[in-house]
């Protein structure tokens, strides 16, 4: 599945947006992702100038650091040996600051040019209803029950159905997938998936001569999450602040 580049998909680390959505239909469910992009957008641009600074500062402390400890007379022996070890470690914390900070500062390059980051709910396998919506997560994977340290599940192709559908495998769940790009599919692939939305049921005859019901998951775009954003973010822009 291919991804827009300039799109940031993060999980939901706020009760907020922990708990499950619902909607009606794929529209309503595109426009509450939308929304919660314009208003998590809009909390990460007040937040990362001060989480900068303070990244900014960890660094500092970084490079200043010395080896802090009373040596017994062996390691006295090998000072050389633990300095050389202590450069070598701070060596590559001070590079990995580097990169946190670095990374903080392009996104805080995107949020100047206009872009929005895309913080989506997430939607879990093991709880799947007609109507929710989200990032499919799986807390079983890791054992984890906070989403921001919930990896997305993949999705594992059984069976093509046609270049837009599958029968795929989500967490051990069986799903009918549809929606997706016009890539070409192949049995096994594994695709990484956007957010969803549970349309309904799909029923269908296995090969042994079983009925089987499955739900029917519909792939929302990041395209459209961002059309119904700009739009949202259009309207809100013509309308009139009220007096005060």
């Amino acid at each position: 599945m291919k991804l827009l580049g300039v799109i940031v998909v993060m999980l939901a680390a706020c009760s907020g947006l922990r708990g499950q959505g619902l909607a009606r239909n794929l529209p309503e469910a595109t426009e509450q992702l939308a929304r919660d992009a314009i208003a998590y957008t809009k909390d990460r641009a007040e937040l990362l100038p001060y989480k900068l600074k303070t990244e900014e500062q960890r660094l500092a402390k970084i490079k200043a650091g010395r080896i802090n400890r009373r040596q017994s007379e062996t390691e006295k022996e090998t000072a050389t040996g633990i300095s050389y070890a202590y450069e070598s470690i701070k060596k590559r914390k001070v590079e990995q600051q580097m990169e946190v900070i670095a990374g903080l500062k392009e996104e805080i390059e995107r949020l100047k040019r206009g872009e929005l980051i895309y913080k989506v709910r997430e939607l879990q396998v093991r709880s799947l209803n007609v109507g929710a919506f989200g990032q499919l997560v799986s807390y079983d994977a890791i054992g984890s029950s906070f989403a921001a340290d919930t990896p997305p599940v993949f999705a594992k192709v059984k069976q093509v159905v046609s270049p837009s559908e599958v029968l795929a495998e989500v967490a051990g769940k069986d799903i009918y997938l549809v929606g997706l790009d016009k890539a070409a599919r192949v049995d096994n692939e594994v695709i990484r998936l956007p957010p969803v939305y549970v349309v309904g049921t799909y029923s269908y005859t296995t090969v042994l001569g079983a009925n089987r019901t499955i739900y029917k998951v519909e792939v929302v775009t990041l395209r459209s999450i961002k059309e119904v954003a700009e739009r949202i973010k259009g309207k809100a822009e013509e309308t009139p602040e009220p007096r005060k």
